[in-house]
């Protein structure tokens, strides 16, 4: 008995349980980190693309092509409620929310589908995703690669001939990237620098003309970088509106999306 009160009042056993809590702490932020980790990066992961034929009763039917996001199930007395007659053997109906994209053509880049609707459902491997810089993700099937609007290659052939000029058109996004934010945002910069400088000179009441036409000769000197900057934006404009790829939708209605909007496929 006594030995244990020793034990006590040595502190060992607050030692042991500080240990104890800072264990259980990290174990909770390891597996939170782990369960954000699992279920974040899942978003930015390719998923594949399901075409199906969505068949209501009483309803034409129609042609859905796109990603599965999430399936939930619904209550069947819900949507009896509702007005849907939807058939269900335990009062469950599972429903999918599938990620269709093509919001220039169809306006949503989501839809809710009753899984029992859903007909014919298959994932064709010549199906493509394209990830636009406008519009959201583009579903549906390469047609051709054209260059200043003749088309160039077609068929299978497209796909690598793709691969190449969309790297080269990275390429290209990026060096106009940095000219116009870096080289013309500093000559932007350097000018408004004179400006002030100017204004103060002026404001000072300095009249001496060699401060004013330093200013003025290094105003030249950058309007003149700022013009040969702007001559060689038109090129690379010029490059990287070239290349447009001829896609179709599942409905097989021809798009063309010009490969500078396109980060990846």
């Amino acid at each position: 008995m006594k030995s244990l009160k020793n034990w006590f009042k040595s502190g060992d056993p607050m030692i042991w349980l500080n240990a104890a809590a800072v264990s259980v702490c990290l174990i909770i932020v390891i597996g939170l980190l782990a369960l954000i980790a699992v279920r974040g990066l899942g978003h930015f992961w390719p998923k594949p693309v399901m075409e199906a034929v969505y068949s209501v009763p009483e309803n034409p039917d129609r042609k859905i092509m796109g990603e599965v996001h999430d399936v939930e199930s619904v209550s069947a007395e819900r949507l009896k409620e509702m007005g849907m007659q939807i058939e269900s053997k335990d009062g469950w109906v599972e429903r999918s929310l599938i990620k269709i994209g093509n919001r220039d053509i169809g306006g949503s880049d989501f839809v809710w589908v009753y899984n029992s609707f859903l007909n014919n459902r298959n994932y064709p491997a010549s199906a493509i995703t394209l990830e636009r810089r406008e519009w959201g993700n583009f579903y549906g099937y390469i047609q051709s690669i054209t260059e200043n609007g003749q088309q160039v290659v077609d068929g299978d052939a497209a796909w690598d001939e793709l691969q190449s000029r969309l790297d080269s058109t990275h390429r290209l996004h990026e060096e106009i990237n940095d000219i116009e934010k870096d080289d013309i945002g500093d000559i932007n910069y350097q000018i408004e620098r004179l400006r002030l400088k100017e204004r103060r000179l002026q404001l000072e009441g300095v009249s001496d003309p060699a401060e004013f036409s330093e200013i003025n000769n290094k105003r030249e000197s950058l309007q003149k970088e700022y013009e040969k900057l702007q001559l060689k934006l038109e090129t690379l404009y010029r490059d990287i509106r070239r290349d447009a790829l001829m896609v179709t939708t599942i409905e097989g209605k021809s798009v063309t999306v010009p490969l500078e909007n396109i980060v990846r496929v």
